[in-house]
């Protein structure tokens, strides 16, 4: 698939010497009203630096970079990045680059504390070329058809997916691009097992996603995003697989990440309401101990991703 070219802005070079140019992702109210249901873990990311060195720690700059060419970024391009997060993908992934001083990236996320620090990050750009706005991926508050690229990383796992990816293709205008980078089933050490063995039936190990609406989960089966994007009308589907190793070298900081994530809270939530405590306080205690006591080559795993891209039809209406 050929990335969409950016439209060039109208009267482009009018802004007076020394102003920002106006926004060209224009604002408006969600057509979808504000879902609160479903996250809920928002407002639980009270410590976005260290979830912000966390994920940094384990994620792979490069892949990022690969996933922003995927989609078809390029200079003067208008992007919108859904479940932004703290900026990994703007910012470490090269997003925020690769639109050029003509382009123009909006992040949105449910998260304010997170969005917080992504405005932080942005502010080296200079007003306007890197922006933030609060939203869920199932309500946008943006404009129909404004955005070259509509794109995210390692968020759909925590939306009601028809919903977001409609949203998404709302806002991207017609031929541009919808890409997401999904999470597949990770290829776990005998460490992470013995963790998965606490959690008993909650652990998603045949291929379960924890289901949208609960917090996050840890997969999505493959070929299901794929299959969403074309369920929601959206064209020329194609997919790409990635890797990458994941070695959680520093004991204290993995577990803060995984606390802030609320992986285990939301696979808890599939056990019945008794055994959700107990099973929970076992689970962190193995974690600790995993971390602790394992040494980081036994606990390396292999995190497994699906780049998906889709256009929007030229032709609708």
């Amino acid at each position: 698939m050929e990335p969409p070219g950016p439209r060039v802005p109208e009267a482009a070079g009018d802004d007076p010497p020394g102003r920002p140019a106006a926004p060209r992702i224009r604002s408006a109210r969600p057509r979808l009203a504000v879902l609160r249901s479903g996250h809920a873990y928002a407002d639980a990311f009270v410590d976005p630096e260290g979830l912000d060195i966390g994920l940094a720690a384990v994620t792979d700059g490069r892949l990022l970079a690969r996933f922003v060419e995927f989609a078809g970024v390029r200079p003067g391009c208008a992007v919108v990045e859904v479940g932004a997060g703290t900026g990994l993908l703007t910012f470490e992934g090269g997003l925020a680059e690769a639109v050029g001083t003509a382009g123009e990236v909006l992040g949105t996320d449910p998260a304010g504390p997170l969005l917080r620090l992504f405005r932080r990050k942005g502010a080296r750009y200079g007003p306007g070329r890197v922006r933030a706005e609060w939203a869920p991926a199932e309500a946008l508050p943006i404009a129909d058809g404004q955005a070259d690229v509509v794109c995210g990383s390692r968020f759909l796992h925590y939306c009601d997916i028809p919903r977001a990816l409609a949203e998404m293709r709302r806002v991207a205008r017609p031929g541009g691009c919808v890409a997401v980078l999904a999470v597949l089933e990770p290829i776990l050490p005998v460490a992470w097992l013995r963790l998965a063995a606490v959690l008993g039936e909650a652990w998603p190990g045949d291929g379960r996603a924890v289901p949208a609406g609960v917090g996050p989960g840890l997969l999505h089966p493959e070929g299901a995003v794929a299959a969403a994007f074309g369920r929601c009308g959206l064209e020329r589907v194609e997919t790409r697989r990635a890797a990458q190793r994941a070695d959680f070298p520093d004991p204290a900081l993995s577990l803060r990440l995984v606390s802030q994530l609320s992986v285990l809270e939301a696979l808890a939530r599939n056990l019945p309401p008794r055994l959700q405590g107990p099973r929970l306080d076992a689970a962190y205690r193995e974690l600790r101990a995993m971390f602790q006591c394992v040494p980081a080559r036994s606990r390396r795993m292999v995190l497994r991703y699906e780049f998906v891209r889709g256009r929007v039809p030229e032709g609708r209406g």
